[in-house]
């Protein structure tokens, strides 16, 4: 039996995501996932490689767009909180990784504070700024108090 919340997949475009996106793609009830109550969301930070652009667009996007999924990515609008995200993309027929971030991007952060990104405690600090930040922020407006399962594939080493 489906379950009836929103699912929502965070792409953060690497492999562990990549892999439970297509997963849940190729076999929806396995994950007890109705796609048309499925969200896929990624943050830029708008220092991804073309190499990740190139993969998200020839073998993630193509299958989001035939199941005809709504994907999200969303940035950061500026180095406050306050200033809040912009949406770079919402749609169902995915083409473009807007690898190139929002308006604030982590670059733009790191040179203003002359640092690198940063793993400190065991938590990446620039993780939750530009990514946690966004997307929690895009849920909580889009959502608003829905419930709702995520789905988040991270590598074990970060």
């Amino acid at each position: 039996m489906l379950d009836t919340t929103w699912v929502v997949i965070g792409l953060g475009m690497g492999l562990e995501s990549s892999t439970i996106t297509k997963k849940v793609l190729r076999n929806p009830a396995a994950y007890g996932v109705d796609l048309d109550r499925l969200i896929v969301i990624s943050a830029q930070t708008g220092m991804e490689s073309e190499e990740t652009k190139d993969k998200m667009e020839r073998l993630i996007y193509p299958d989001l767009a035939a199941a005809h999924i709504r994907t999200v990515q969303v940035a950061r609008a500026g180095p406050s909180e306050a200033n809040g995200i912009v949406v770079l993309s919402d749609t169902h027929s995915p083409k473009c990784c807007y690898i190139e971030g929002g308006p604030y991007t982590l670059a733009d952060e790191m040179e203003q504070n002359g640092t690198l990104p940063q793993l400190a405690h065991g938590r990446r600090i620039c993780s939750i700024k530009h990514k946690g930040f966004s997307l929690d922020t895009w849920l909580a407006r889009e959502l608003a108090g829905q419930p709702f399962r995520h789905f988040i594939g991270f590598n074990c080493e970060e």
